[in-house]
């Protein structure tokens, strides 16, 4: 079909696009193609490659919840994975590839602050209170430098240029940083890389709904998750498939 062509045609050169298309009732169409696609993919790795591996090599996959038998874990369970998680996680991964400078500013200092949160960490401290103001301060610090950079520079145009030009370094970055987050859902072994195999529909479902964001907007790629992740819940959760 025309969406599959182009979806793939997108995946080989992912192109920044600053307007999405509006919401019609055809793209729906679109989107359940996409859907139906990623859905097959996923059954037939799940039930080929993955499973070979987690017979073999003794991997099981972690459940959300341990009550999932109960109502209240049965509801637990499809608040995190179809509501929550789609949201959370899409907003994470997909909502800076327009190159909203707040966000993308916002994304630098977090992950300063991880780094240099990590690295005062290492350190030793005779004094506790002292590492835990320095802990906050190595926190706070980069993302307060991060925004006064965005409000200094929120004028210019070279961050755009610069976004766009690298355009497809987020994309893909967005795609294997969103599989690898993943991992921790298997357990068993303490090769974590008989884990990747495992990961490969969750990297084909973010090249999907990555192209879903900049195509039709921040709706498709959340619905894309969600309807997935509602799938998936209806076959483990509630007919233990």
């Amino acid at each position: 079909m025309k969406i599959v062509k182009e979806l793939f045609l997108y995946i080989k050169q992912p192109v920044y696009t600053g307007e999405s298309l509006s919401p019609k009732l055809k793209h729906i169409k679109d989107l359940s193609v996409l859907f139906l696609l990623s859905y097959l993919v996923k059954i037939i790795w799940v039930l080929t490659v993955s499973k070979w591996i987690k017979e073999n090599f003794e991997i099981s996959r972690n459940t959300i919840t341990n009550g999932q038998n109960s109502a209240n874990g049965m509801l637990e369970f499809f608040l995190t994975a179809v509501i929550f998680a789609p949201l959370i996680e899409e907003l994470i991964f997909r909502y800076f590839l327009k190159g909203k400078k707040i966000i993308i500013f916002l994304l630098a200092g977090f992950a300063l602050s991880a780094l240099t949160f990590w690295m005062v960490k290492q350190f030793s401290f005779t004094d506790l209170h002292l590492k835990r103001i320095v802990l906050v301060i190595s926190l706070l610090l980069p993302l307060a430098a991060a925004l006064y950079f965005y409000y200094g520079y929120r004028e210019s145009s070279a961050l755009n240029s610069i976004f766009v030009r690298y355009f497809p370094f987020s994309y893909y970055t967005s795609v294997f940083v969103f599989g690898l987050v993943h991992l921790p859902n298997f357990s068993g072994t303490s090769n974590y890389l008989l884990f990747l195999p495992l990961i490969i529909p969750q990297l084909l479902s973010g090249f999907i709904y990555g192209f879903a964001r900049m195509k039709y907007g921040m709706w498709a790629n959340i619905m894309l998750h969600a309807s997935s992740n509602m799938v998936t819940f209806v076959l483990d959760a509630v007919l233990k498939i």
